[in-house]
């Protein structure tokens, strides 16, 4: 008697994004004391994406600058003496109106004084 194989069902499960997808943001810590410069991957970036920090409060920051890389990574010069101490959310925005948030990803410490009397 032939031995028959037995058949499997798969399935196939995926994340859907719109246009945009914010996966990551480094560094996420950094202190008010000077400028500095985000890095944000993910996947969707082009010329009319935009970065906003969410205050505490929900204010918006827009970074001074920003730079796209690549489709799955950009960076944003962000002048974080005019920054609040607190922990902000990330979002980008693109033209078409898509956004993608990662929410507590980037905390902005109280600059020391550190200048000696």
């Amino acid at each position: 008697m032939p031995i028959r194989p037995r058949r499997k069902i798969y399935e196939l499960r995926g994340q859907v994004f719109s246009d945009v997808l914010l996966a990551h943001v480094t560094p996420d810590s950094l202190g008010n004391w000077s400028s500095a410069t985000l890095t944000l991957t993910g996947d969707g970036f082009d010329d009319t994406t935009t970065v906003e920090l969410v205050a505490p409060g929900g204010s918006v920051v827009h970074p001074t600058a920003t730079n796209v890389i690549s489709a799955a990574q950009m960076t944003a010069t962000v002048d974080f003496p005019a920054l609040a101490a607190g922990v902000y959310d990330v979002r980008v925005r693109k033209a078409s109106g898509a956004t993608s948030e990662l929410l507590d990803a980037l905390t902005v410490t109280v600059a020391l004084d550190l200048t000696w009397r």
